[in-house]
C-alpha cells in the first residue's frame, strides 16, 4: 500500500494501475473550509510501525518485537469522514519534532538514508521524567506530506516514539546542549541541509 502512495510521488505506474489500487476507496469530502480528496483503507500506522521496527533492526542489529509501545504521527492529515473535522496532532509530536531536529543539528541522531536521499530516518534516545528510556523517531520518504492539501501547523514527516525492553549499546542520546529550533524546523525536522 505505501508503495502505491509513494508511487504517486514518483513513477506513477502503480498508482494508475486499477488492479493495484482496487482496495483503496477514494472519496470527496469536506475538509476545513472547503473540500478535498480522501482515501480510506490505507493501513499507514501499521506500515509506519513496521518501518520503525525495520530501521531499529538496521541501526542496532537487534530484533524489535511488534508488541512494544509505539506511537507514530502520520504526515497526512486525518479527518472524520462525515464531518471533515481535522484530527489534531498530539502536543508530544511537536516536542518530538524539536528533539529530532536538535539531535540532527548536534549530530546526536542515528540516521539512515536510502533511495538517493529520498528516504531519511533519524532517531535519538531520551528519558521520561521517571527515568525510563525511549526512542524518538522521524522519517520521510519522497516528501510524503505533499500527497495532502497544505495544513497549517502540521508536521511534515512521520514522527513518534517507541519504548523497547532495553536500550541498544550503540544508541545515540539527545544532546544536552541548548539549541534554538524554529517552528518550521519542528514541523519538518528532517530538512535537507
Amino acid at each position: 500500500m505505501v508503495g502505491i502512495l509513494t508511487d504517486a510521488l514518483h513513477t506513477r505506474k502503480k498508482s494508475q494501475d486499477f488492479a493495484a489500487t482496487d482496495k483503496l476507496h477514494a472519496l470527496h469530502m469536506p475538509f476545513g473550509s472547503g473540500h478535498a480528496a480522501g482515501v480510506t483503507n490505507v493501513p499507514l500506522l501499521p506500515i509506519a510501525n513496521r518501518i520503525t521496527r525495520g530501521m531499529h533492526a538496521l541501526l542496532y542489529n537487534e530484533y524489535l518485537p511488534p508488541n512494544i509501545p509505539i506511537n507514530i504521527h502520520l504526515p497526512l492529515p486525518e479527518a472524520h469522514i462525515a464531518t471533515g473535522e481535522l484530527l489534531q496532532p498530539l502536543e508530544q509530536t511537536f516536542a518530538f519534532g524539536t528533539t529530532i531536529r536538535k539531535a540532527i543539528i548536534t549530530k546526536t541522531a542515528d540516521t539512515i538514508r536510502a533511495y538517493n536521499g529520498k528516504f531519511l530516518y533519524a532517531c535519538t534516545w531520551d528519558r521520561f521524567e521517571n527515568g525510563k528510556p525511549f526512542c524518538i523517531v522521524a522519517f520521510d520518504i519522497y516528501s510524503f506530506h505533499t500527497l495532502s492539501p497544505k495544513v497549517e501547523n502540521f508536521p511534515k514527516c512521520f514522527i513518534g516514539m517507541y519504548i523497547p525492553a532495553s536500550v541498544p549499546a550503540n544508541a545515540s542520546w539527545v544532546s544536552e546542549l541548548e539549541v534554538k529550533v524554529s517552528r518550521e524546523e519542528t514541523l519538518d525536522p528532517l530538512q535537507r541541509t
